[in-house]
């Protein structure tokens, strides 16, 4: 009897273990790319946080991390979408399809509160061009999106 027990907890802790993405979640990803793919003019630095773009050999391919932090102000609701130059579909996010973050001096996760971000992604070439749409809210609850271009070699 024991044994059935377990096995039936089991049985409902998998079965929450499934999660599917939000249709909401879905729809606001591909404004996001739209929104990137429609923008003519880049920044290549913002006045609210500090952006920097590494590039390493992994095997025979590439891996870029974006790596947003040192923040000026603290920064809520923070969304962002990283799209590379691949033929891709799918590129880095955060608080997209995940509840987005909070960026300021300090870390504390229970608040989604972060002092940075990272986002990584996989490339075949040896140089990579990221096209990045950053939308948060000021110290004052002004919404703002920044569109920021970067690119790095090996």
């Amino acid at each position: 009897m024991k044994k059935i027990w377990i096995l039936i907890l089991c049985c409902f802790m998998l079965s929450g273990c499934k999660k599917e993405v939000p249709q909401v979640s879905l729809a606001d990803y591909n404004q996001f790319v739209e929104a990137i793919d429609n923008q003519n003019e880049f920044q290549d630095e913002s006045l609210y946080y500090d952006m920097t773009l590494v590039m390493n050999k992994v095997d025979e391919h590439y891996r870029y991390d974006l790596i947003i932090g040192n923040v000026t102000q603290r920064l809520e609701n923070v969304r962002i979408v990283c799209k590379d130059d691949s033929l891709s579909d799918y590129y880095p996010s955060i608080g997209v399809y995940d509840d987005p973050v909070n960026l300021d001096s300090y870390t504390k996760a229970e608040t989604l509160t972060y002092k940075g971000v990272h986002l990584s992604g996989i490339t075949r070439k040896e140089e990579v061009e990221v096209r990045v749409l950053v939308e948060f809210e000021d110290s004052q609850g002004k919404l703002h999106q920044e569109y920021i271009k970067l690119s790095k070699g090996i």
